[in-house]
């Protein structure tokens, strides 16, 4: 038994122009939760104990964020913080007037940890995550792609490490069934020389499922996939999604990784 979310907010404004102050421990999830997620793979839904202002104004929406993972213990109410890690960033939120349903977002992330296992080895983790995010949909086209940098320090080496993630679908409205096929395809790097630096595994955070689909069977670090699939709609109270996966190593060098980075 344990608190998951126990959160204040404190709200000023309304319409176009608010400030919004949340403290406490709380679920977070952004985008398209490919770097940080309330993870619905796991037995356990992901929280954290954190601080985080928000402030829209109009189209712009700009967040900030200082955190602790909470860490999963198995007594009751006994979770405190995964310790020697630290989290933080911000990033901003862009929507079209013309286009609700479109957009693009930025965002600076910082990660810290005392403790860090990778294939090249455990040493501390300082890890800055940059990226940016566009989506959309355009008639019966719809789309979301991302692209992220990660540089820092694991021990005394320096981290180089970056991602592509894309989804693209097509909607087929004239069919019996309303249908919407769609192709995935995401890359994360994988270290090219584990014996020595620098450290080139990319580090997906506090990720969700969204690189392996929801069996979310393959972490996203060192991995190539690529996933067509078929979304049926026989009923507005009915979906059937049919998809295939194949998946490869980035680098042949370094190893396999799970959702949550082991």
């Amino acid at each position: 038994l344990e608190l998951n979310q126990a959160f204040a907010e404190m709200r000023v404004g309304s319409g176009p122009r608010v400030f919004t102050l949340r403290v406490g421990r709380q679920e977070v999830a952004f985008g398209s939760g490919r770097l940080i997620s309330a993870s619905e793979g796991r037995n356990v839904r992901r929280s954290f104990d954190a601080l985080r202002p928000t402030v829209r104004l109009g189209s712009w929406t700009w967040n900030g964020m200082l955190a602790k993972l909470v860490a999963i213990e198995r007594g009751v109410f006994d979770d405190g913080h995964e310790p020697g890690q630290t989290f933080g960033g911000f990033g901003f939120i862009r929507s079209h007037r013309s286009r609700p349903d479109s957009g693009m977002s930025g965002y600076y992330l910082r990660l810290r940890r005392d403790i860090a296992p990778f294939d090249q080895g455990v040493a501390r983790e300082v890890r800055h995550t940059v990226g940016t995010r566009t989506w959309g949909r355009r008639a019966a086209t719809d789309y979301n792609y991302e692209a992220i940098f990660q540089w820092g320090s694991f021990g005394d080496a320096p981290i180089r490490a970056w991602a592509l993630a894309t989804e693209t679908g097509y909607e087929l409205r004239s069919s019996t069934w309303p249908m919407r096929v769609a192709v995935r395809a995401d890359l994360t790097t994988g270290d090219r020389r584990p014996d020595s630096p620098p450290l080139q595994t990319f580090n997906p955070l506090f990720p969700g499922t969204a690189y392996s689909g929801r069996a979310g069977l393959v972490g996203p670090a060192n991995s190539i996939d690529v996933t067509p699939s078929v979304r049926l709609t026989p009923s507005r109270r009915l979906t059937l999604t049919i998809d295939h996966a194949w998946y490869w190593r980035q680098s042949v060098h370094d190893g396999l990784y799970g959702i949550g980075v082991n």
